[in-house]
């Protein structure tokens, strides 16, 4: 396991904020990566995804993405980033996006109390 956190998953995961999957046939393929690499540890080849996965205390790919997403609006919230006028838009709709996220993983975060408008 700790050949394919420290070669294969940085591959999986470099610059997953800007590339990410969209479409269902990608994610699947992307994920299977780490599927079959679980797969392969002694022992764990007869259970389900998810329960080698909490086995060997990691995060599905489409999990780690999100918790990417959510800690870039968090940086971009705290005032870590810059932005001209011409990317407010797009950061807006990032964050409307990720709440969508929060949403369908269920998470139990609280919102902001503060709006992208009060920040700029």
């Amino acid at each position: 396991m700790l050949l394919y956190k420290s070669l294969v998953r940085p591959h999986l995961e470099y610059c997953c904020q800007v590339w990410s999957p969209d479409y269902s046939k990608d994610i699947k393929l992307h994920e299977g990566v780490q599927r079959r690499a679980t797969k392969l540890i002694n022992s764990m080849g007869n259970l389900h995804y998810e329960e080698r996965l909490r086995h060997l205390g990691l995060m599905s790919l489409e999990t780690r993405r999100v918790r990417g997403d959510l800690i870039e609006v968090f940086k971009f919230l705290n005032g870590s980033y810059t932005v001209d006028a011409e990317l407010q838009i797009f950061f807006l709709n990032m964050i409307r996006v990720i709440e969508e996220a929060i949403s369908l993983l269920s998470l139990n975060v609280q919102k902001a109390r503060t709006t992208f408008i009060e920040l700029v």
